[in-house]
């Protein structure tokens, strides 16, 4: 069959650019019945389409393939949409207020916020009894900023039937919050689970994602979510590719899943001076960090998920933390088929060396570019813990390329916001020059690498006959466009299998109706 015969959609003269061979110029991209790409030709004005039920001439728009958000917390981002934004509050006083401003517009007895941020100048945790004094019958939800930990309420703490011990100061953190989100969300219920899913990928996919890799359940959050996530999955904006986080892969097995690990933490953040580091933190020198998981623990886990041929990863952002990793894929390596694609998340201060040894073992990177765009620098959060001159290595994008490594990008949202392009100009204006990136391998960490990540390569990440169509209608080309401006591309459309999700192309006259 003729591909005029097939073709359900064709984008006329659109400014095709794919991560793999570059712009490809003005094209003809034909999208099937069956929602692929059919084919991708040079443009040709006498070309004709009777066959089409919808002939789109982009006029030298750019398109690109869906991006693809290789590190997202579903239920975490729709949770704080949905929830009280503590973001700009910058002391108790204000969190308090904003809690009060606030807390009837829930319409629940709950109070539940997020992006609970310690970190402004001046700035510290509500205690206890300041949340108890000012909320003395509600309870009260409080997710820091680094979903690491969170506060609670004694009101909270009694409907969340957590232990006496955790109720001296009301913070939650290891496996402890983990247990209190999934009761959490047990008291909202299937509908608001369901709407927070539908809200953070619908958020994702405004700003360009098509797939997301959801660090969900287990340790984390509970699997109370994944049951309805599993349910409306089909008819979410964006495809989810779901990382279960436990280590228990005798567990992931008995519930199905095949990606386990995710987001399970080997050690913590450098925002709270808890990832384990190498050195000394700058401004703690009695600490570098430390474990969550012992190499033992982590060997039989990455052992026990090769035997049973389930990709696995784990969260590893101090050097300590990613050599045990790398010692651990190392031991697991005779029981591992020929392309187990172990998964490091992060991987924030690693060495040149430690790179080497991860792209020998065929390890891929699911790194946020973000984290550094907006905390790095000689004056951000990173340089004040761990020196100026260590800061300049934090999360090596260029290092990472340079061996040869695959690497996705990710937002770890909520943590930074749920947007591709960020991501993109993240890694293209990145804050020190010598771990900048060209636009091309920008967009490929974001498209290509991202799904390689995922075992996804043969049918998405690329604009080619027989892939997934997944693709964004941009009103610039990235790859010209200034670094500092790529977030700023008006999407005009999204498409994903084929089909449109959002954007102003799907409006007015001539749009895609």
């Amino acid at each position: 069959m003729k591909t005029r015969d097939m073709a359900r959609v064709v984008l006329r003269q659109g400014n095709v650019i794919s991560p793999t061979r570059g712009a490809l110029g003005l094209s003809d991209l034909v999208i099937s019945a069956d929602g692929k790409i059919a084919s991708v030709a040079p443009y040709r004005s006498d070309s004709r389409w009777p066959h089409a039920s919808k002939v789109l001439d982009l006029n030298g728009l750019t398109v690109v393939p869906g991006l693809i958000d290789a590190h997202f917390h579903m239920l975490a981002t729709g949770t704080q949409l949905l929830t009280i934004d503590l973001a700009a509050a910058k002391s108790v006083h204000e969190v308090i207020e904003l809690l009060e401003a606030r807390g009837d517009e829930s319409g629940s007895e709950w109070i539940i916020a997020g992006h609970l941020d310690d970190e402004h100048p001046g700035a510290r945790l509500p205690t206890l009894t300041e949340l108890d004094h000012a909320f003395p019958r509600r309870p009260i939800f409080l997710e820091h900023r680094s979903c690491h930990f969170a506060l609670c309420n004694t009101g909270a703490m009694e409907r969340l039937r957590l232990p006496s011990a955790v109720r001296v100061n009301g913070v939650l953190d290891g496996q402890l919050v983990g247990i209190a989100r999934q009761r959490l969300m047990e008291a909202q219920g299937e509908e608001f689970v369901e709407r927070a899913l539908r809200a953070a990928s619908l958020a994702a996919a405004r700003r360009g994602a098509t797939t997301v890799h959801a660090m969900e359940g287990g340790d984390l959050f509970g699997d109370f979510a994944l049951n309805v996530l599993e349910r409306i999955r089909c008819s979410l904006a964006t495809d989810v590719v779901v990382y279960w986080c436990g280590t228990d892969v005798q567990r992931a097995v008995e519930n199905g899943f095949d990606r386990v690990g995710g987001d399970s933490f080997v050690d913590g953040t450098l925002g709270s001076s808890t990832a384990a580091l190498r050195f000394p933190y700058a401004d703690d020198r009695a600490s570098s960090g430390s474990l969550q998981l012992t190499e033992e623990e982590v060997a039989d886990f990455f052992s026990a998920a090769a035997a049973f041929n389930l990709q696995s990863g784990l969260h590893v952002i101090g050097g300590r933390a990613i050599e045990v990793a790398l010692r651990g894929i190392e031991r697991a390596l005779p029981k591992a088929e020929a392309d187990t694609r172990w998964r490091l998340e992060h991987c924030g201060d690693v060495s040149k060396q430690q790179l080497r040894r991860a792209a020998q073992l065929g390890v891929c990177i699911s790194t946020q570019p973000a984290f550094t765009y907006l905390r790095g620098g000689p004056r951000g959060v990173y340089a004040q813990r761990v020196g100026p001159r260590r800061a300049r290595r934090l999360y090596p994008l260029r290092w990472m390329l340079d061996e040869g490594i695959h690497v996705g990008g990710g937002s770890d949202s909520p943590i930074t916001p749920a947007d591709c392009l960020l991501g993109l100009e993240s890694c293209v204006n990145a804050r020190y020059s010598d771990q900048r990136t060209s636009a091309l391998e920008a967009l490929r960490v974001f498209t290509s690498g991202a799904a390689w990540c995922a075992g996804e390569e043969a049918s998405k990440g690329d604009l080619a006959s027989g892939m997934q169509a997944d693709l964004l209608i941009l009103k610039e080309n990235p790859l010209t466009c200034a670094p500092d401006k790529i977030q700023q591309i008006p999407i005009l459309l999204v498409i994903r299998r084929g089909r449109p999700v959002c954007g102003p192309l799907m409006e007015g006259d001539g749009a895609w109706q």
